[in-house]
């Protein structure tokens, strides 16, 4: 015919209008922008700058230990504002030292906005007052065991500790308090003593007068034994332990979200493979 032995192509409408097999699947979830922490501190200019303080804060205090664990003395002296001024420039760079320095920066300012949500959970300024003598001891972990039969006294045991799920296991009397504080707060005396060991070496190891490893040992067995102490004293020490415990909890889910740790191990593993290039090509000993 006219169409000169073409066959006619499919036009709109031809068909039983079943269109949606000519669409084609979906985009997948990749393909939307991203949406992380660090990029919303990147979409204004004041999430830049603060970005920009954040990785520069980071790189002044890593260069702080390096400098005083590998270079004392006048040698290690610039080595913090110059790994600060690396990292802040390199939150320009689009490698993975980069993206390494916005991911460091933005998890600093991430823990830091959870900082104030641990120290409302676990406050310490009660028992620091009770110490002094300035107001009355708050237990913590609150009591929650019923009376004794001896006299209706509460008992203490903080290795037992279960939180009040129900107001109704709540005395009428404290019900009040219970709700206003919003229940019972998480506690669990393993982990609250392990974050006070690991304090303690960590303080105790920069005692003076003393080597680093009887400071820290002795650091040690002072945050745990006083974390044993149903006294003020011990209501600090434990309070203390449980706020690490959040941190690092806090810590943990920013890791989740951001993959810093296996950021920074390929970027490890990209300066260990320079520096060994320049060892075979340099003899660098």
């Amino acid at each position: 015919g006219r169409d000169g032995g073409r066959s006619r192509g499919r036009r709109y409408g031809d068909g039983d209008g079943d269109d949606d097999d000519e669409k084609g699947p979906p985009l997948p979830d990749r393909a939307s922008p991203r949406n992380d922490a660090v990029s919303r501190l990147l979409s204004t200019r004041t999430g830049r700058l603060r970005l920009l303080l954040s990785s520069s804060s980071i790189g002044y205090s890593l260069g702080y230990f390096l400098s005083k664990s590998a270079l004392p003395g006048p040698l290690g002296r610039p080595v913090p504002p110059t790994l600060a001024v690396l990292l802040a420039l390199s939150t320009f760079l689009r490698n993975d030292y980069g993206e390494l320095s916005k991911c460091l920066g933005a998890a600093l300012l991430m823990l830091w906005g959870t900082m104030s949500k641990a120290r409302r959970a676990y406050p310490t300024k009660p028992h620091v007052k009770a110490m002094l003598g300035m107001g009355p001891r708050t237990p913590f972990p609150p009591l929650v065991e019923p009376p004794e039969y001896d006299g209706g006294r509460r008992a203490e045991n903080p290795w037992t500790y279960t939180p009040r799920e129900d107001a109704y296991d709540v005395p009428p009397e404290e019900r009040e308090l219970w709700e206003a504080r919003g229940g019972d707060p998480n506690f669990a005396m393993v982990p609250a003593l392990i974050a006070l060991v690991l304090l303690g070496a960590v303080a105790g190891g920069d005692f003076p007068l003393l080597p680093t490893w009887m400071g820290a040992l002795g650091g040690s067995a002072v945050l745990a034994l006083g974390a044993t102490f149903r006294s003020s004293r011990g209501d600090l020490m434990r309070a203390m332990g449980m706020r690490l415990v959040s941190l690092a909890g806090e810590l943990r889910d920013i890791n989740d979200e951001l993959r810093v740790a296996g950021k920074a191990a390929t970027v490890s593993g990209k300066i260990f493979d320079k520096m060994m290039i320049l060892d075979r090509k340099h003899r660098i000993k």
